[in-house]
C-alpha cells in the first residue's frame, strides 16, 4: 500500500471521502462492490451498516469506519468519519499503510502548506491575475477591471497582487545581486 514519510502530501496518498460515498449510495445498508479511483480502479467491497462501514481490499480489512452525523442549518443532516486513531469528525480518510487515517493522525500536509512564503504570494498573485481575465505571467500587463466589478475590490486585489509581485521579485534580487530584476 502507501507509507508516508514526516511532510508527505494530501494530494499524493489515496482518499476516502464519505461525501462521495454518500452521493454515490454506498452509505446506505448493504454489501455492495465500489471501484477505488485513486487506488488504481481497485475493487473495494463496501459492507454498510447503517452506523459504521467495512471495507475490503480483496481479502484484507481495512477495519470498520464509524459515522457520525450532525445537523444542518437549513435542513438534513451531514455525515463525518470518526477517525479509527484519535476518534475526530473527519470528511476525508486517507490511506496510509493498510489503515486509514484523518490528516492530522497521517501526518499529511497540504501541497501550499510545504511552501515558502514567497512561492505563495507569487501564486496568490497569478490566481488574482487568472480571477482577473489576465495572465498569470508576472511580465504581463496587469488585466483591465471586469465589467461589474466594484472599484474598491479591484483596487484591493490589484494591490495584493503587486505586493505579493514585488516581495517575489525582492527574493529574486536577494538571491541573485549580480543580476537585477526589473518590474513590468
Amino acid at each position: 500500500m502507501i507509507s508516508t514519510s514526516r511532510g508527505a502530501r494530501v494530494e499524493d496518498v489515496p482518499s476516502l471521502d464519505v461525501a462521495q460515498l454518500g452521493r454515490e449510495g454506498l452509505l446506505e445498508p448493504g454489501d455492495r462492490e465500489w471501484c477505488w479511483g485513486e487506488l488504481n480502479g481497485w475493487s473495494v467491497r463496501v459492507i454498510a451498516l447503517g452506523y459504521a462501514v467495512e471495507l475490503r481490499l480483496g481479502a484484507t480489512s481495512l477495519g470498520e469506519l464509524e459515522l457520525a452525523s450532525t445537523a444542518c442549518n437549513f435542513g438534513g443532516r451531514r455525515r463525518w468519519w470518526l477517525c479509527p486513531r484519535c476518534r475526530r469528525r473527519a470528511r476525508i480518510l486517507y490511506l496510509v499503510g493498510r489503515s486509514l487515517a484523518c490528516r492530522r493522525c497521517a501526518d499529511l500536509k497540504y501541497e501550499s502548506q510545504l511552501e515558502r512564503e514567497v512561492a505563495r504570494g507569487l501564486r496568490r498573485a497569478r490566481k488574482i491575475r487568472r480571477r482577473l481575465g489576465g495572465q498569470p505571467a508576472l511580465v504581463a500587463p496587469f488585466p483591465p477591471k471586469p465589467a461589474r466589478m466594484r472599484w474598491m475590490t479591484y483596487a484591493a486585489l490589484r494591490a495584493d497582487a503587486k505586493e505579493a509581485e514585488a516581495a517575489f521579485l525582492t527574493h529574486l534580487t536577494a538571491m541573485n545581486p549580480r543580476r537585477s530584476v526589473s518590474r513590468p
